[in-house]
């Protein structure tokens, strides 16, 4: 191919390397553009929790330890959880709400959104991570709009997005959010996902 009949055929060998160099300049490029594509991505905000809540509960973890026994979780309001985030120590708290939204699957996890009720402005986002999905696909699957939960995990905060974000959460009608809006993560059993009211 490259030798025809005793002779070097430079044409074709010319023409490979032109392809070789196109095809592999070509690689190079998009893997860059990849590699910044995917550093742009993973940058994530810094959440900064407000100085003040107004009428703030101050937390009592003097009897909440580093363990995760099912009687260390400490009943709180709804509207409270976020004040019992503490990034010194794992804190434990468990506390009730109405449904607004859930979404789950087995390969993503889940969420449910709730409120103390309809009116009241006070959100709680329930993240469950996918693998624990498992551990309570059966509750998940007898949960609706409009159904009082208790759920227990571990507390902590967050920026709520616009409503599209929880479009997939079946929400009858986009909340109107306020700032800051707590979230309690529920993991692996003795964290409780519990149905209310049967």
């Amino acid at each position: 191919m490259f030798i025809h009949q005793g002779k070097t055929n430079w044409i074709l060998i010319i023409v490979v390397a032109l392809l070789a160099g196109a095809i592999g300049g070509g690689l190079v490029m998009y893997i860059n553009d990849t590699i910044q594509q995917t550093t742009a991505l993973s940058q994530t905000v810094e959440l900064q929790k407000p100085e003040k809540i107004q009428n703030a509960v101050q937390p009592n973890t003097n009897n909440i330890n580093n363990g995760n026994q099912q009687n260390e979780y400490q009943s709180v309001a709804l509207k409270d959880v976020m004040n019992y985030s503490n990034s010194e120590k794992n804190v434990y708290v468990k506390t009730s709400g109405i449904i607004l939204g859930l979404r789950y699957d087995m390969s993503v996890g889940g969420e449910i959104l709730l409120s103390d009720n309809s009116n009241s402005g006070n959100f709680l986002l329930v993240p469950i991570c996918h693998a624990c999905v498992a551990n309570y696909i059966d509750t998940l699957a007898t949960l609706k709009p409009g159904d009082k939960i208790e759920v227990s995990g571990t507390p902590s905060f967050t920026v709520p997005k616009d409503a599209n974000y929880y479009s997939d959460l079946n929400l009858k009608s986009a909340p109107s959010f306020p700032a800051t809006i707590g979230m309690l993560s529920v993991g692996f059993p003795p964290d409780e996902i519990k149905k209310l009211g049967e």
